[in-house]
């Protein structure tokens, strides 16, 4: 199992992973901001077609979760027919080399207001859904989200970012929320007795890794790839190791 970072439209990323990094029988997963939705939808399906007959060739498979930069719309429905790239709905759970895995997509974009209609989605953000996580049925050792809890990096943000927050008076405390949001899904998971290993997350535009009670967390930059290690289940968690 391998994760890539954002990639915003640029499919020929994806391709030139496949020709460096192809190892047959191996599920690629996209951590969000995949890029659906800017293009006119027949143009994304030639390009989906396209990059799913690639992943055919490389007897690989390609799961994708939305970012901020994706149509909801596109998740999780089947407008496109596809037998190697599957575009998942939020809570979906899938087993991936043993581990299992749960998806959860969206985030709000900090550039909201300098984007119109065609290219910003006003239910782009993180979803927390108490009834979906009750209902996951089976124990989780990764989480893919495309942005991360409140308590992983980055922990504030970036400041040549800030002036798109004067603006958008609610924005900062709008992402505030989200964050803390996201750090409730973990909180839920924590308290069901999900055992969870890895936290694998993108959004940002930075690299990163760290710990907290025993879970792995990577930040993928963007285009960047990662292997998860397959000792994610011999690892045991250790309580009280927060970062």
């Amino acid at each position: 199992m391998r994760c890539i970072g954002d990639l915003h439209g640029r499919f020929e990323v994806v391709a030139q992973h496949l020709r460096q990094h192809a190892t047959p029988g191996e599920t690629l997963i996209q951590v969000g901001d995949f890029g659906l939705g800017f293009r006119p939808r027949a143009e994304d399906t030639a390009w989906l077609r396209k990059l799913d007959a690639q992943f055919g060739a490389a007897q690989m498979r390609l799961l994708a979760i939305r970012g901020n930069q994706d149509d909801p719309a596109l998740f999780g429905t089947s407008w496109v027919e596809l037998d190697h790239i599957e575009l998942l709905a939020d809570y979906s759970v899938r087993t991936i080399d043993g581990l299992t895995v749960l998806f959860v997509g969206g985030a709000i974009s900090i550039d909201r207001l300098y984007r119109g209609p065609g290219s910003y989605w006003p239910n782009e953000g993180f979803r927390l859904n108490p009834a979906a996580i009750a209902a996951i049925g089976t124990p989780i050792h990764v989480v893919i989200t495309h942005t991360a809890p409140s308590w992983a990096e980055p922990l504030a943000i970036e400041p040549a970012l800030r002036h798109l927050l004067r603006d958008d008076p609610t924005l900062e405390d709008e992402l505030l929320h989200e964050r803390e949001q996201v750090a409730a899904l973990y909180t839920q998971l924590h308290a069901a007795g999900h055992p969870i290993r890895h936290w694998v997350y993108g959004h940002f535009h930075k690299r990163w890794q760290g710990e907290h009670d025993g879970t792995r967390l990577r930040l993928l930059d963007v285009g960047e790839s990662a292997a998860l290690p397959v000792w994610a289940l011999e690892t045991p968690v250790t309580p009280g190791r927060g970062s």
